[in-house]
């Protein structure tokens, strides 16, 4: 089952509102992008909880009915990637987060107000 791109942006968004993510941020890619429409970007404090936040976001796809994800640097203290094809989630640790400034270096994309995507 394919499950609609905003339905899953509403899922990652409250699987890491849920585990506490900091900073979380939507960009909106479509026209700027050739290789994905959104990046969803989070920031985290440990290893534990970038591992806990990707955990969620993977049960939740799944649960949606959502095909199962890519995903490289689980084990990593500082990044993590999960590409779903017209998303993709860049999990940091705050250094490293301010290093790629994916932010500034996607400058051109639409910021997207993560409340949006949040259920009341």
């Amino acid at each position: 089952m394919i499950i609609e791109t905003e339905t899953k942006i509403r899922l990652i968004t409250e699987a890491s509102e849920a585990m506490k993510a900091a900073d979380l941020l939507i960009l909106d890619l479509r026209g700027v992008s050739t290789f994905t429409d959104f990046f969803v970007l989070a920031t985290v404090a440990s290893r534990t909880q970038l591992r806990a936040i990707l955990r969620e976001i993977r049960r939740r796809l799944k649960e949606a009915g959502d095909i199962p994800v890519r995903c490289d640097g689980e084990d990593s203290d500082h990044w993590a990637v999960m590409d779903l094809g017209d998303i993709v989630i860049h999990v940091f640790d705050a250094e490293t987060r301010v290093r790629y400034s994916l932010e500034r270096l996607w400058g051109d994309a639409r910021l997207v107000d993560t409340a949006d995507f949040l259920t009341a």
